[in-house]
């Protein structure tokens, strides 16, 4: 039989610096995964495949879905010598997937910014939202 703990705040050991479990788990990241080159791996939480689509485009498949798609995510990429330059772009993102691109950007101020994909030694993204 599983056990429940149900408790309204939680504070340190001393007795201080109490938050609520509300906030606590509203703001737990809900999914991430750090993924290497092409679909590798190296850990995730609530991520059940990586897809390679093409150079430098991934999909993302949850474990669990989330309520809706206006959830928060970030991440960042780093490949070589491209640690400041590289961007990635959140370009289809489902209440059950997420699709990336990763890239260097090209283009000045007042052009359309051009993104040059190309597949990262290092990818690692948070997903921050309410589960379904």
């Amino acid at each position: 039989m599983a056990s429940e703990l149900r408790v309204n705040t939680l504070k340190d050991a001393s007795g201080n610096n109490s938050i609520a479990t509300s906030f606590v788990a509203g703001g737990s990241a809900k999914a991430w995964i750090n993924q290497t080159t092409n679909t590798t791996i190296n850990d995730s939480l609530n991520v059940s495949s990586i897809t390679d689509n093409a150079a430098g485009d991934f999909s993302f498949a949850y474990s669990n879905a989330f309520a809706n798609a206006f959830y928060s995510q970030g991440g960042h990429s780093s490949s070589g010598s491209n640690y400041c330059n590289i961007l990635i772009k959140h370009s289809v993102v489902t209440t059950t997937a997420n699709r990336i691109r990763i890239g260097n950007a090209a283009g000045t101020a007042g052009s359309s910014t051009q993104l040059t994909l190309f597949d990262s030694s290092n990818v690692p993204t948070t997903v921050y939202g309410d589960l379904a």
